[in-house]
């Protein structure tokens, strides 16, 4: 996405100042979870790897809590942005969701941590 897609709906500059910290980076996923909890919403974003023999590998990449009231200007502001993105680029076909195995992945992970079963 380009810079000047996010800052169509930021405060002008004249407003805020942008400050990126030296470890800041972009992630790529392609599968989330949400949350919710007292005063917060939370998003957690992963990259879902099918691998040979129909298995699965997902990777969380990061968890974002935010406040319900941000939370709800994202969402409309993703939804004017894929209205956008659909006019000038392409429809975008839902597919449905990747099914996952989270009994497989808790297995795997405990099984990675030494926890074995339970």
């Amino acid at each position: 996405m380009s810079d000047a897609t996010l800052e169509a709906s930021a405060p002008s500059a004249s407003e805020l100042q942008l400050t990126r910290p030296i470890d800041f980076r972009h992630v790529f996923a392609n599968q989330s979870r949400t949350r919710v909890g007292n005063g917060e919403i939370g998003l957690i974003f992963s990259y879902l790897e099918e691998l040979p023999g129909g298995a699965q590998h997902l990777t969380d990449i990061i968890s974002v809590s935010l406040t319900p009231t941000h939370a709800k200007r994202i969402a409309v502001t993703l939804t004017e942005l894929i209205k956008e993105y659909e006019m000038k680029i392409a429809p975008i076909a839902m597919q449905p969701p990747a099914s996952i195995d989270m009994d497989l992945i808790t297995k795997n992970v405990r099984e990675k941590l030494g926890q074995g079963e339970g």
